[in-house]
């Protein structure tokens, strides 16, 4: 399967057997007395990655603590095929998603030739997560209720804000206890601690100076990094990135439009119109005429709006979409369903239900502990990473509010949650990112060479506002756009003019000419290019 974002975002079938055998080597690298800041590496082969390399690194857990207690980072490798120029560093996003899994999921295979041919791939699974030590874990579920939402007709005001207020008492309750059974790492967790330890990452394998692909919540690490250390940047690469300038509050708030946004690109007549009217016809079909039930499977708007969310990531799932689509038609024909219309109704929900249609490679909380653990260390990040993560319950509902008028599709899915991500772990103190609206990072952002952003007209998680204030806070780094409905772009759409650019950066540390196509034209979904 060539590499999508799709792929990206999900591991591939195989990946519990190869995280089995890491979890192994995680165990064996406590009790070896590994040497702290140095790699130690054995093989992992998988069909997807045969040349695999597996194990990690033990860093400082708190750097103003060097000689204290330590975390074991988790990591993958795979070796250059031809002689090597230096490292690929790569982290997926989320946050929360692993790195570990992509790198055995096939991810280093379907670079361009060029790339593999040249670099060591590395990925790994940041603090807390995946198979990295300590990792969050022990979060239980709360009790499922039902939703304040009509299964018919639009909510009203009153609905949207029981909906808010169940949110925040969830997280609340979730908090709570999870941050209990959390407290050795959590605190940890902050993308500044996680540039610290990319450094240091860098530091061993020799490289004398990045390169790092930083997909999604990848940029935020990537920015971040640029800013610590703008003279030890060789390439870096912010595909899909979010917005380096303002604060949480402008981040949920925005973040929750991105599936509205992408819906417009996709109306706009060079992309894809008629499907745009199709998406939003059946919306509107299950909205007043109730929700399609067989044999157990419901789908009601609201089931089918975080599908299509979930969808907003890659042009390659569009077809995904299509059969819903055809399904719910099924449905609604004097013939009645077949099977197959059933069992691809049935699939849609239960993917609802497992995954995050906001956060790709998150579990959704209400997929149980393991879902509600996934939830907990994306939030714990979050809240980490921003001075106004604390929400007030009245600016949360304004904000809210505002969303679910302006941008009614999706906007219910986490609006709430991300409104109260500090609701039970407000007593930990948040260590900041840097954002470049501040003077210092400012004067920093405005010399950093090395840098590319990459980001789509139509993407539905990073939405192409972050990437204009990416592009506005590094004036001099490159940019490579794209007409579309896509989320991470290197490798995901077949366009040379997406393509291209970014192997060549990758490749070179040369940035494409400024005076390129200012916007790559639509390229219809399929295989990506490669170069």
């Amino acid at each position: 399967m060539s590499f999508s974002i799709s792929k990206l975002f999900r591991p591939a079938l195989g990946i519990l057997i190869a995280s089995l055998s890491l979890g192994l080597f995680v165990g064996a690298a406590h009790t070896r007395e590994p040497v702290v800041g140095k790699f130690a590496w054995e093989s992992c082969q998988v069909e997807s990655a045969p040349t695999a390399r597996c194990g990690g690194i033990v860093l400082p857990r708190d750097y103003s603590r060097p000689n204290g207690r330590t975390v074991f980072l988790a990591a993958a490798r795979v070796p250059a095929t031809g002689v090597k120029r230096g490292t690929l560093f790569f982290n997926p996003g989320g946050p929360g998603s692993s790195g570990v899994q992509q790198v055995l999921g096939g991810i280093a295979s379907d670079l361009p030739a060029s790339v593999r041919r040249n670099f060591d791939f590395i990925s790994w699974d940041p603090r807390g997560i995946g198979q990295s030590r300590p990792v969050i874990g022990g979060c239980r579920a709360v009790a499922e209720r039902p939703s304040p939402l009509p299964a018919t007709g639009f909510p009203t005001r009153s609905q949207w804000l029981s909906l808010l207020s169940q949110d925040r008492s969830d997280n609340r309750q979730v908090g709570l206890q999870c941050l209990r059974r959390n407290l050795a790492i959590a605190p940890h967790m902050g993308t500044n601690n996680v540039v610290r330890d990319l450094e240091m990452m860098r530091r061993a394998v020799g490289d004398r100076r990045l390169t790092f692909w930083g997909a999604s919540y990848g940029s935020r690490i990537g920015y971040v990094y640029a800013l610590r250390y703008p003279k030890r940047l060789r390439a870096i690469l912010l595909d899909g990135p979010v917005d380096p300038q303002r604060g949480y509050r402008e981040f949920a708030r925005t973040r929750n439009q991105a599936t509205d946004r992408a819906l417009k690109v996709m109306a706009t007549p060079q992309v894809r119109p008629a499907f745009a009217a199709e998406i939003l016809a059946t919306r509107d079909d299950l909205r007043v005429n109730g929700p399609v039930t067989e044999e157990g499977a419901t789908l009601t708007q609201w089931i089918f709006e975080g599908f299509v969310a979930g969808k907003t990531f890659a042009q390659v799932q569009w077809a995904d979409i299509q059969e819903v689509i055809d399904g719910i038609k099924e449905f609604r024909a004097a013939e009645g369903p077949t099977e197959e219309a059933l069992e691809t109704i049935r699939e849609a929900i239960e993917e609802v239900e497992e995954q995050s249609p906001f956060y790709p490679g998150i579990a959704n909380g209400i997929a149980g502990d393991r879902g509600t653990s996934d939830n907990f260390t994306n939030r714990i990040i979050n809240y980490l990473d921003y001075a106004d993560s604390n929400i007030p319950s009245g600016v949360a509902t304004r904000i809210f509010l505002n969303n679910v008028r302006n941008y009614p599709f999706a906007a219910y899915l986490s609006g709430p949650s991300m409104l109260s991500v500090s609701a039970g772990i407000s007593s930990l103190k948040p260590d900041p990112v840097p954002l470049t609206r501040a003077p210092r990072f400012a004067r920093i952002a405005r010399r950093v060479e090395n840098v590319l952003i990459s980001g789509s007209t139509g993407d539905g998680a990073t939405p192409a506002p972050w990437t204009a204030q990416m592009a506005a806070s590094f004036p001099r780094a490159g940019l490579v756009r794209f007409n579309g409905w896509q989320h991470v772009n290197w490798t995901s759409v077949e366009s040379t003019c997406v393509n291209d650019p970014i192997t060549n950066f990758i490749l070179t540390g040369r940035k494409p000419s400024p005076l390129r196509l200012p916007l790559c034209p639509f390229s219809p979904p399929g295989p990506p290019a490669v170069p």
